[in-house]
């Protein structure tokens, strides 16, 4: 009996991989159809507007309305340039799914459902992720433990965060740059027009623009300014012109530590070994399991 029941659950599984498999390819088959579409339109867009620079461009003197124009060309050109060449990448891309063994598929699928379980663990920046982020999430993940799955997450919410900022970001300042006669906008609000996709307020609204006027290239430039969504596992971004920076952010961590030295100050330097030595210390409550899994590990010599 135990045996019919697990032949029927494997069957059951491939059943359900296969159905994934296919309505994988039929959305694919959809997204390419259009992005085929707007590649041809942002051609035209690109090649009229190449025309119109190169009109102004023959002026042999050119007014202050012409040269203004001139460069809100050359940056029209470069951001319709720079969508041709995204879209023309995520055409080939999504004709071809990206490869993942069933057991993956399945991992994948679990940590997708996890996370529509846990939607105070989401940041909108999950919708630029690949299949492949998701992948590379969860391959040498522990889905079966909560610490596993949040884990997981976070890498997710990294990768989308690094996406989002050091490649999107910085490539809609790049543009806006290029458009404006190398001054930076007074918000980042105004980079929307210069993004690749669709941009939010809000989803602008967890970065701050630090500098304005010209550029520093080495400086930051932009940095995260949106509270963490877990207080373990999660990360902090920020970028320059030229490079970008971020650190892993564990708020329960340090709140432990904090109350650890805290303790050890007060205690001739003796190292606290169990939850209710710093439980006077803490700034906040934390659940005891998790001060003791901290204090463990502050213990450890591999720490």
């Amino acid at each position: 009996m135990k045996m019919k029941i697990a032949i029927t659950l494997l069957i059951l599984a491939g059943a359900i991989i296969i159905w994934l498999q296919f309505q994988t390819q039929k959305n694919l088959r959809a997204e390419n159809e259009s992005l085929q579409q707007q590649i041809a339109q942002l051609k035209m867009d690109e090649e009229n507007l190449s025309n119109r620079l190169a009109d102004v461009n023959d002026s042999k003197k050119l007014s202050d309305e012409q040269f203004n124009e001139l460069l809100k060309l050359r940056g029209q050109v470069g951001v319709l340039r720079r969508q041709t060449n995204e879209l023309v990448k995520m055409n080939k891309s999504s004709a071809t799914e990206y490869p993942m063994s069933s057991a993956l598929a399945i991992k994948v699928t679990q940590l997708k459902q996890k996370l529509e379980q846990m939607p105070d663990k989401k940041i909108p920046e999950l919708q630029f992720l690949s299949e492949k982020d998701w992948a590379d999430a969860v391959r040498d993940a522990d889905l079966s433990t909560d610490d596993g799955i949040r884990q997981a997450l976070n890498k997710l919410r990294e990768e989308a965060e690094n996406t989002f900022l050091n490649d999107m970001t910085k490539n809609a300042i790049k543009e806006y740059l290029a458009a404006n006669g190398n001054v930076l906008p007074s918000d980042l609000s105004q980079l929307k027009p210069y993004f690749d996709a669709p941009i939010t307020d809000a989803m602008l609204q967890c970065y701050q623009l630090l500098q304005t006027g010209t550029p520093d290239p080495t400086a930051t430039l932009v940095k995260e300014i949106a509270p963490p969504v877990d207080d373990e596992y999660d990360s902090y971004h920020e970028i320059s012109l030229n490079g970008a920076g971020g650190s892993g952010v564990n708020e329960i961590a340090s709140a432990v530590l904090v109350a650890a030295n805290a303790f050890a100050k007060n205690n001739d330097g003796q190292r606290a070994t169990d939850s209710s030595q710093i439980m006077p210390y803490l700034q906040q409550p934390i659940d005891t399991a998790k001060i003791q899994k901290y204090l463990n590990q502050f213990a450890s010599p591999n720490q």
